[in-house]
């Protein structure tokens, strides 16, 4: 008590020196908590920086595989659009390939879907969106790292749709392997078939169609497609039309000779004259009875059936009368 009541003497005996010692505690408590928040701000200011590289990070990996599926992508586009375009002639000729083939080939052609387009890279927002950490406020920072997650989820979502588009365009060209896989399986069997329906068609047409098959088959073993699939075509068409040709004039030679077999046939039956006086005189083919004989027994003979000597238009003496 008395050491307490002491103090309070001795303070009351130096004013200035106590508010002096007060004004001191003050600026330390001051100094500390200033410290204090200075610490915690580089602490978080620490924690976002190493969030803000951890999502930058991110996205540049994101970025890279979207660009291997793009690229996967387009080279799958182009095997689609080369295969289909090489299949278009064995869609068109129905009546050359059975349904299974002309099925395949269709369903690999329907399934080329249009390109996914990227119009900006994640990549490229990144660049703009990264700051220096020093020079950045922790709210700076905040904002930052919030941005950058909204563009992680976005990049994640475009680099997912063009993974799977990816995929399905290498399905597509999948398709469309086999669909040349099986249109050339069946040219050489349609080529034998061909040549033995076209029996009348000239050795060089046929000749034709077989380097067309061989062709077709060895672009199968260079892996090429179907190249030489229109020549193989147009080979077969040109054999079957020769054939046709050959086969239809054929027929009608075959039609005129019954005609004329049937016509010298119906000629070496008989020859009939009806003189007036003895009734019908059947002559033969082969006896020559002249002109001159008919015109001797005039005017009682009508060989003409005229009533007269001048035959009537357009007739004519049958041959071996004269």
């Amino acid at each position: 008590m008395n050491t307490l009541g002491a103090a309070l003497t001795g303070i009351r005996r130096r004013p200035i020196a106590v508010a002096v010692l007060l004004v001191i505690a003050m600026a330390f408590a001051a100094a500390a908590v200033t410290s204090r928040a200075a610490v915690l701000d580089a602490e978080a200011r620490a924690e976002l920086t190493v969030e803000r590289d951890r999502l930058v990070t991110e996205i540049d990996l994101v970025s890279e595989r979207a660009d291997a599926a793009q690229a996967a992508s387009s080279a799958a586009d182009e095997c689609v659009r080369d295969e289909t375009s090489r299949l278009q002639p064995a869609i068109s000729a129905t009546d050359r390939f059975s349904t299974t083939v002309i099925s395949m080939g269709t369903a690999a052609m329907a399934r080329v879907a249009p390109e996914t387009d990227v119009a900006q890279p994640a990549s490229t927002e990144t660049i703009l969106l990264v700051r220096d950490a020093e020079s950045s406020s922790r709210d700076e920072l905040v904002e930052e790292v919030h941005r950058l997650s909204d563009l992680r989820a976005s990049a994640g979502e475009e680099a997912e749709l063009i993974r799977l588009a990816a995929l399905e365009r290498h399905a597509a060209c999948e398709s469309a392997h086999r669909a040349v896989a099986a249109v050339v399986a069946e040219v050489g069997p349609r080529t034998d078939r061909v040549i033995a329906a076209s029996g009348m068609a000239p050795a060089d047409v046929v000749a034709e169609l077989r380097a067309a098959r061989d062709a077709v088959l060895a672009e199968e073993g260079e892996a090429v497609g179907l190249e030489a699939l229109p020549r193989w075509l147009a080979a077969a068409s040109e054999v079957e039309s020769t054939h046709a040709t050959a086969n239809a004039a054929a027929i009608e030679a075959a039609a005129r000779a019954a005609a004329a077999a049937a016509a010298s046939a119906a000629q070496a039956e008989s020859v009939s004259i009806f003189p007036p006086d003895w009734g019908t005189i059947t002559v033969p083919f082969e006896f020559s009875l002249s002109e001159e004989s008919i015109r001797a027994c005039q005017p009682d003979c009508d060989p003409y059936g005229t009533g007269g000597t001048t035959p009537p238009p357009g007739w004519e003496w049958p041959e071996g009368l004269l």
